[in-house]
């Protein structure tokens, strides 16, 4: 600990406050020469009144024993990566839902077709094409804002296999539907 840094470091933030060292003493209940003693290296705050001079200045008391503040850049990137983290994860879940659901549909109609009738895709796979469609692009729309311009190709990727995705299982849905009519 340097200790000249330290008092550097208090006194700066005293000066941001636009206080003196008797009204800083008065706030902090310690005298006016205890504030001088600090400023000047000869002496810092005392464990027990360390985390009062924290709050009192709005620094950490690791800001203080260090006596340089952390840029808020750090912190605030920090939740950026965090926000960024949950927003892929909710953009993915709700890519996953949305094909597992398309998915889920299209084995239900592929085994009404050969069970029952094709009619049945008739229903059941334009629905869950926009059922897909739907639950994909509201998850899209919900993530939109938050995405950053380093994720935008990602997304851009991930917009391009869903709308593949979809396109195949048109393809599939029309195999099965104009199967099932002889058409061919």
């Amino acid at each position: 600990m340097d200790q000249i840094k330290i008092g550097e470091f208090l006194k700066e933030l005293r000066k941001q406050k636009k206080l003196t060292q008797q009204e800083a003493a008065d706030a902090l209940f310690v005298s006016q020469k205890t504030i001088s003693r600090w400023e000047t290296g000869e002496g810092i705050p005392d464990i027990s009144i360390i985390q009062d001079v924290a709050k009192f200045y709005d620094v950490t008391v690791d800001e203080i024993l260090t006596g340089v503040k952390k840029e808020e850049n750090t912190i605030s990137n920090y939740t950026k990566e965090i926000i960024k983290e949950k927003n892929n994860k909710k953009l993915n879940t709700y890519f996953f839902v949305s094909l597992g659901i398309m998915l889920f549909f299209l084995i239900l109609g592929i085994i009404f077709y050969f069970t029952l009738t094709p009619n049945v895709l008739i229903v059941v796979c334009p629905i869950s094409i926009a059922i897909g469609i739907a639950l994909y692009v509201f998850g899209y729309i919900d993530a939109k804002d938050k995405i950053d311009d380093s994720d935008k190709a990602k997304v851009r990727k991930k917009n391009l296999l869903f709308s593949d995705i979809v396109f195949v299982y048109v393809i599939v849905y029309l195999i099965l539907f104009l199967g099932g009519y002889n058409i061919w």
